[in-house]
């Protein structure tokens, strides 16, 4: 799929059986969407809220404009921890659009946003330009699910074999690659 909120889209529509990821769909979940998590591989986010050198805490991002993906991980995660730090997501900021880190980072440096949520190594990247590391999620959202598979309740019930399969693969594929490692090491 092109972007997760398509792939959310593709599988509550059955147009395909898992996903793998956790943040775009989370906003499906929270409406009430059968989307049920069924094995995670990423247990924190792996983000780093990036901000203008002006800004030093989250409080001071109100009224200020987020880069973000809408409907995916960054702005689920973005959303998440301004609540966590009694900011209404709804009405305290501007969101602006921009899917990718790349992009974040360009228009931070253009002045069209003051933060963004940005994944390694762009979060690096950004820093090394002269922009600052103001939180990172996995400090505050511990035991949170990242990255993990996913199905619809429809597709658990109706083929729970083929669920099976799918949730074993990832775990396998990991046993293949460890032991490909070590024989090539020997």
């Amino acid at each position: 799929m092109r972007n997760a909120v398509t792939a959310v889209q593709a599988l509550i529509g059955n147009q395909i059986h898992f996903i793998f990821s956790v943040g775009p769909q989370m906003p499906s979940i929270w409406e009430g969407s059968d989307i049920i998590l069924l094995a995670q591989q990423v247990g924190r986010p792996t983000f780093s809220m990036v901000v203008t050198p002006d800004i030093h805490k989250v409080a001071d991002l109100k009224g200020k404009k987020i880069g973000v993906s809408f409907g995916g991980s960054t702005f689920a995660g973005t959303k998440a921890l301004l609540e966590l730090n009694r900011m209404n997501p709804e009405k305290d900021v501007q969101y602006v659009s921009i899917p990718g880190s790349s992009p974040k980072i360009a228009a931070m440096q253009q002045g069209i946003i003051q933060a963004a949520l940005l994944a390694p190594p762009a979060d690096y990247i950004a820093v090394k330009s002269g922009f600052k590391r103001l939180v990172n999620p996995a400090d505050v959202f511990k035991d949170t699910s990242f990255t993990g598979l996913a199905a619809t309740g429809k597709t658990i019930k109706e083929n729970p074999q083929f669920v099976k399969r799918m949730v074993r693969a990832p775990s396998a594929a990991s046993i293949t690659r460890a032991t490909i490692l070590r024989m090539r090491s020997r």
